[in-house]
């Protein structure tokens, strides 16, 4: 039975699933370590096998993880490598060592991304990992994905050039990607995922600290409270989503946050609808279509109207979508934001004092 550093990962999608706050803060320990080696002892307990787990990673992880320094985190992880390892293997322990060559982060420049910007490259980032490994490991036709390859790789070149990054994965095509593989001898599983993980870990190392030391990105308040607290939590949310469930509640979020603006907008006695139809108290885009005919002039209310459409449309396809992803939900906070804001200034919370 060969484990390999999928069982890392593993633990870190469990512990992330939960969003309980320790376990997130025992997957970040997680994530600096890597995969040293490993040792299976047969008929451990009695049927089973066990298996003791040898890391690598920061002296901060090894004091967390064997159990000096923040025992609650330390037990969340052992009880992460319990839950992942395959069936009829039991965790003996685990037993983290500093890495004698302490892996390092890429220093990213301060105030050049946005944090939705981090993430969106974070995510380009993991696609291109995910492409390499399946094409590395023979489970990917390389025709069928080769130019969303292509495509990716350089739109990350092209962002890496504006931060004065230099890119550190010399492969822009699958092709030779993997030709450069094949024509290198691996000694073992290790060597191979650790030449994968090196491609990118300095640089996604360093994307994730500045994407945890990023301060929410918060739009000047509006004044009126209760959508300036209802859009803060949404932009909370977007930085802590993990799974397309998570995504569709940041679009039912949104779609509340639209109707609280139509609300504290729209009288009934001076803004006429359009087709007559009385909103009501859940048609927001009735409302605030009525809202911006009355107080813009024809020329310009077209557009403003179409910025409404947009933003109400993509909150409700992020709410009906099953597989929603980061740029869906991303996609459905810049049009609220974007919708808030021109509002505010239709009404006069911009203007300067």
């Amino acid at each position: 039975m060969e484990i390999d550093n999928s069982l890392i990962e593993n633990a870190i999608s469990f512990l992330r699933e939960s969003g309980d706050r320790e376990e997130i803060r025992a997957a970040d320990v997680l994530r600096t370590c890597r995969l040293d080696d490993y040792q299976i002892n047969t008929n451990w307990r009695q049927y089973d096998d066990g298996v003791m787990i040898y890391l690598a990673g920061p002296r901060k992880a090894r004091e967390v993880i064997n159990g000096k320094s923040k025992p609650i985190i330390g037990r969340k992880v052992k009880e992460a490598f319990s839950a992942v390892l395959p069936n009829k293997l039991d965790l003996i322990g685990i037993q983290v060592a500093v890495n004698k060559f302490q892996r390092t982060s890429t220093a990213i420049p301060e105030d050049k991304l946005s944090l939705t910007e981090l993430r969106l490259l974070v995510e380009k980032i993991e696609g291109l990992k995910d492409l390499m490994t399946s094409a590395a490991i023979g489970i990917l036709k390389i025709e069928d994905k080769n130019q969303e390859y292509i495509d990716g790789y350089a739109e990350v070149v092209l962002i890496l050039k504006k931060l004065g990054i230099e890119d550190p994965h010399p492969h822009p095509d699958l092709w030779e990607f993997l030709n450069y593989w094949n024509n290198n001898r691996w000694k073992g599983y290790k060597s191979k995922e650790l030449f994968l993980s090196s491609l990118y870990q300095p640089l996604l190392d360093g994307l994730y600290n500045s994407i945890r030391s990023k301060p929410f990105e918060i739009d000047p308040p509006t004044g009126w409270t209760a959508i300036d607290r209802r859009f803060e939590n949404i932009t909370k949310a977007l930085e802590t989503a993990q799974h397309p469930e998570d995504f569709q509640a940041i679009g039912t979020r949104c779609r509340e946050a639209i109707k609280l603006l139509a609300r504290a907008v729209y009288k009934p006695e001076i803004h006429e609808p359009l087709d007559d139809t009385d909103p009501g108290r859940s048609d927001s885009r009735r409302m605030l279509e009525a809202y911006i005919q009355h107080e813009l002039e024809e020329k310009s209310h077209t557009k403003q109207r179409k910025l409404t459409q947009a933003s109400v449309d993509l909150t409700s396809g992020l709410l009906h979508k099953d597989n929603a992803d980061f740029r869906d939900a991303a996609l459905c906070v810049e049009a609220t934001r974007s919708l808030i804001n021109a509002i505010a200034i239709i009404a006069g919370r911009r203007d300067p004092e």
